[in-house]
């Protein structure tokens, strides 16, 4: 019996204190949302000009918002998938005399862009 509850104390202080440093480290909802929510609405702005071909272009304020609160894994995620939604968009405009294949690298682009709102969504 005695070693039983020292191993359902012991569960207990280990949760407690892995579930601590998981808080600790992890950005609180309101520090994300405020960081996201310009990013956001900067990217739902910028889906009709992505659909004509425009490039993706972002504030860099409201990327080193991002940068501060997001780990390093998801700021590289946003920035490769940011980056992968122009590359789309410049090949699409070097294949102008195609018009089909232009509509579709757009339409590829636009589902990208969509891609990446959802990524960065408000918890």
């Amino acid at each position: 019996m005695t070693s039983e509850l020292l191993w359902g104390l012991g569960g207990l202080v280990a949760g407690s204190t892995i579930g601590f440093l998981l808080g600790r480290f992890r950005p609180r909802r309101n520090e994300w949302n405020q960081a996201v929510g310009p990013l956001i609405s900067a990217l739902a702005q910028a889906e009709p000009r992505v659909a004509r071909g425009e490039m993706l272009e972002l504030e860099s304020t409201q990327l080193e918002a991002f940068r501060q609160i997001a780990s390093r894994g998801d700021f590289y995620k946003f920035n490769s998938g940011v980056e992968y939604v122009n590359q789309q968009l410049a090949t699409a405009q070097a294949v102008h005399h195609d018009r089909q294949q232009q509509q579709a690298l757009l339409n590829s682009a636009c589902l990208s862009l969509a891609t990446l709102q959802n990524r960065v969504r408000r918890r």
